[in-house]
């Protein structure tokens, strides 16, 4: 029984065609040996996961969902023991807002007049970077880390800003079969690390703010600062998975128009010469089945590979070489 030809690495290095004709294939094996993303498959997958990882790294710039932030404001007002009250407060910020909700505490509200009702409303602003008012009593930990992120935030829009223009590259160059289809691989490569090189960046900023504000004090009390990453940042930090899909999907849709060694070693210098050495050496991935007849299978080996000039002299052939850089 002849393989399927789209099946990896087999008949580019072994004729399996006449000595495994009493191998048995169940029917989910033949299912996976048999399916083959062609050009269509490979686009629409581009497609949604493209869309997928653009609103998980977009949605984060448009909202205060990156990091939550709790920290203390002492205020002018001692308790019934003389100590300075302390509000609580959290933040919510993100790369250009942040808002203010008290944390309600019933022991400290008689200690406030009807008039000083400011300190119990929730409060957003636009960070200090974009706007001239002075936030200095707005939050003391959070405005730190805000009025760092400028550098962060610019290289998040710049990396989203080309992940989008890949996309659209990405599908005009699949329908006029031009090098738009490698650009946009190497835009979605460089927008992805863009993004994750603007989290970390993020990461080391509230690190070096908090990291001393969340220890306890020199008497062993418990620091009243405290954070964590929300959504916004977890979903910016997870996009660069499915964008190096994405840029799988493009270079292989780009690789499939040459047809033979001949060409692709036109974009890819010493590629011919590299596989002459390697791939007679290299171990074939072939379907997990049990071979009856070894002696035939063993003999079929010998005699392929004693043919050193084997990819000389298939390197024209559409359905064999080629196949074992693109065949997916």
């Amino acid at each position: 029984m002849d393989l399927p030809p789209n099946l990896l690495h087999t008949q580019d290095v072994f004729d399996f065609g006449k000595c495994d004709k009493n191998i048995k294939h169940g029917y989910l094996t033949r299912k996976i040996i048999n399916f083959r993303l062609n050009d269509t498959v490979l686009l629409s997958i581009f497609i949604i996961v493209a869309i997928i990882a653009i609103v998980m790294n977009g949605l984060p710039l448009l909202n205060t969902n990156w990091i939550h932030v709790v920290e203390p404001k002492p205020i002018k007002r001692e308790d019934s023991k003389g100590d300075i009250i302390n509000l609580m407060y959290e933040f919510d910020a993100g790369y250009f807002h942040v808002c203010r909700q008290y944390i309600f505490n019933e022991n400290l509200t008689e200690y406030f007049y009807e008039n000083e009702t400011f300190y119990f409303t929730t409060e957003c602003h636009w960070i200090t970077s974009f706007q001239s008012e002075e936030l200095s009593e707005y939050s003391t930990a959070t405005m730190a880390i805000l009025q760092r992120t400028f550098i962060p935030s610019t290289m998040h829009i710049i990396g989203c800003f080309l992940n989008i223009t890949a996309l659209i590259l990405g599908v005009y160059g699949y329908f006029d079969k031009s090098l738009k289809t490698l650009t946009s691989a190497i835009f979605l490569t460089i927008g992805s690390l863009s993004v994750a090189a603007a989290v970390l960046q993020v990461v080391c900023i509230v690190d070096d703010e908090m990291s001393s504000r969340i220890k306890p004090n020199a008497a062993g009390e418990l620091s009243l600062y405290s954070f964590k990453y929300n959504w916004g940042f977890f979903t910016s930090a997870l996009s660069f998975l499915p964008f190096q899909v994405c840029i799988y999907c493009q270079v292989v849709l780009y690789m499939r128009r040459f047809k033979n060694l001949n060409d692709i070693q036109k974009i890819v210098p010493g590629l011919l010469r590299m596989v002459s050495k390697k791939i007679p050496n290299r171990k074939i991935s072939i379907s997990p089945v049990q071979r009856k007849n070894s002696n035939i299978f063993e003999n079929n080996t010998n005699r392929n590979f004693k043919n050193m000039n084997y990819y000389c002299d298939y390197e024209t052939n559409q359905s064999n070489t080629f196949n074992i850089f693109t065949n997916v």
